[in-house]
């Protein structure tokens, strides 16, 4: 490695996350052999930066009355050409300060951090802009800034909020955000996916399902569209989240009168056959004084939003607890809010271990 030449050691160091060039300026310094792996990693620290990116799809046929509304709603068509895209993209140091509208220049250090695509036109600012389309899904492309790059979490979202337009229209819509979605690499810590039922697919089901099956970097789901094929994304994705254990915890919201009784019969069983996700001592151990420091990996959490539907699950105190039958740990259901439940796993008895931050551990949101 020590004989590479500078282009290529160029290359590779695009794709080493901080921490590692942090350690190559250590080893490489005062040695000459490494001469090429220190000057790009220096080089790197120094220019690379995070961009925020606003997307906004306007409409230049939006209806201004109600009686153009209630035409539209009648199955009036809109020209696709007058479907503009508006984008504002913010630069930040690795810092969290704020640089300012991004110049374009040193997109080679450039990694995204919050990638945000609405559908609200009337939301778009002045410092919005016209974007090509295929220039847009180049910069999606782009590496996203993870945990060891920035103090902050990435994130994706993608809101809908037409309700009175054809279906037609609102169908293109979805497809417009699904090229856009299907572009961004799949390490985002936060989703959040909001379509209507009009404008959702089985191809945006599928994109949601991917990130519960490989989207190892994510902490916190949320998707709420209607149209799905509910029992499908289910059986595939929500109980498939505590049949195993995760590298990172895992937090997802779904929507209302998304699980039933029986699905939640199907979590237990899956849970029941799983080892209970419970770090061992030896892990518990490892916790610290108030620092909040543990073993992300060996902690399995899931917390899934629960409707009223389920209440025939829940005690009188508005919780319930079903115990693992080999570990030492429980699958806990408790009101969090007035409409929210949530489904986490927890240790039997949390109060007799010293130390725990338990709302760090099991998620209070």
């Amino acid at each position: 490695m020590d004989l590479l030449p500078y282009d290529l050691v160029d290359h590779l160091v695009q794709f080493l996350p901080r921490n590692d060039l942090e350690t190559i300026t250590n080893v490489a310094c005062g040695r000459p052999e490494l001469s090429n792996w220190q000057l790009m990693a220096e080089q790197h620290l120094e220019e690379r930066y995070l961009l925020d990116i606003r997307i906004f799809v306007q409409d230049q046929n939006e209806p201004k009355s109600t009686a153009k509304r209630m035409k539209l709603e009648e199955g009036e068509e809109i020209d696709d050409k007058n479907e503009e895209i508006q984008v504002y993209v913010e630069k930040h140091r690795f810092t969290g300060e704020l640089v300012g509208p991004w110049d374009f220049k040193k997109l080679q250090y450039a990694s995204l951090r919050d990638v945000s695509i609405s559908f609200h036109p009337w939301n778009v600012s002045k410092k919005h802009r016209p974007w090509e389309r295929q220039k847009l899904l180049s910069i999606l492309s782009l590496p996203v800034a993870t945990r060891t790059d920035s103090s902050t979490r990435s994130s994706l979202s993608v809101s809908s909020g037409y309700h009175w337009i054809p279906d037609s229209r609102d169908s293109r819509f979805a497809e417009l955000a699904l090229k856009m979605i299907q572009v961004v690499q799949k390490t985002f810590a936060k989703v959040d996916i909001r379509m209507t039922s009009n404008g959702t697919n089985l191809r945006i089901e599928d994109f949601i399902q991917d990130y519960v099956d490989q989207g190892t970097f994510v902490e916190h789901m949320r998707f709420s569209c209607g149209g799905f094929e509910k029992q499908r994304i289910f059986q595939k994705g929500i109980v498939s989240l505590f049949k195993e254990r995760r590298r990172t915890p895992l937090t997802v919201q779904i929507p209302d009168n998304f699980l039933t009784h029986h699905n939640i019969q199907q979590i237990l069983e899956h849970w029941k056959n799983s080892d209970g996700f419970v770090a061992s001592h030896k892990d518990v151990s490892q916790w610290k004084d108030g620092s909040g420091d543990f073993v992300v990996g060996q902690l399995r959490k899931a917390t899934v939003g629960l409707s009223f539907n389920v209440w025939q699950c829940i005690n009188d105190n508005h919780q319930a607890f079903y115990v693992h039958p080999r570990a030492n740990s429980r699958l806990k259901i408790q009101e969090s809010r007035y409409d929210l439940y949530t489904m986490s796993v927890v240790p039997n008895d949390p109060e007799t271990v010293k130390d725990w931050n338990l709302n760090l551990l099991f998620g209070a949101e």
